[in-house]
């Protein structure tokens, strides 16, 4: 679909990972590393996006145009083995850039929720998963009415597959985000 596979840290500066993370007092302290490598990977990630965005915030910094991006790799909600799951995150820019248009110089010169929402129905439809419905998403790093999430209807329970938005506007990243839940998927 034409992001760019991005491999990072799996680490992050707590500043980064605080707006990501969703817990309890004592499960952000687990993620605390006890010898980091720097200041600014002293925190397990709670999510890939805070990591896709110190990339986009490096490509910004020095003037370079910033591609969407993708990673796939584990995110880390505590110390043990199940509080740790694989994860698929990408991240787009609000604003194209003109190798996104060249067909269309007339077309829209900014991403929309709905065109992350066609990419990722795009991935759902390829795996065969059906029975699936977006609804609001409750994640507090998106934007309340420019987000959802996917569910998927097993056993009576609604089963979260993917989370996608526009990044909340108090954390002054203008960015869209995707997030799919990769262990809640049933493998083909």
């Amino acid at each position: 679909m034409g992001l760019y596979e991005a491999v990072t840290w799996s680490f992050v500066s707590a500043s980064m990972a605080q707006p990501f993370f969703v817990g309890t007092e004592e499960s952000w302290h687990q993620l605390h590393l006890c010898n980091p490598l720097s200041k600014e990977l002293g925190v397990l990630r709670p999510s890939i996006l805070p990591s896709l965005v110190s990339v986009a915030q490096h490509h910004q910094k020095y003037g370079l145009a910033f591609q969407p991006i993708f990673e796939i790799g584990p995110r880390f909600l505590g110390l043990s083995p199940e509080s740790q799951d694989e994860h698929l995150a990408a991240l787009w820019p609000i604003k194209k850039s003109e190798s996104w248009l060249p067909n269309d110089p007339n077309g829209s010169k900014e991403w929309s929720f709905y065109d992350i929402k066609a990419m990722v129905d795009r991935c759902i439809t390829a795996l065969g998963i059906t029975h699936t419905s977006w609804i609001r998403a409750s994640q507090p790093w998106y934007h309340p009415g420019r987000s959802g999430q996917l569910v998927h209807q097993k056993d009576g329970k609604d089963m979260v597959l993917a989370t996608i938005g526009q990044l909340h506007p108090r954390l002054n990243m203008p960015f869209f985000g995707a997030e799919l839940y990769l262990n809640a998927w049933q493998r083909p």
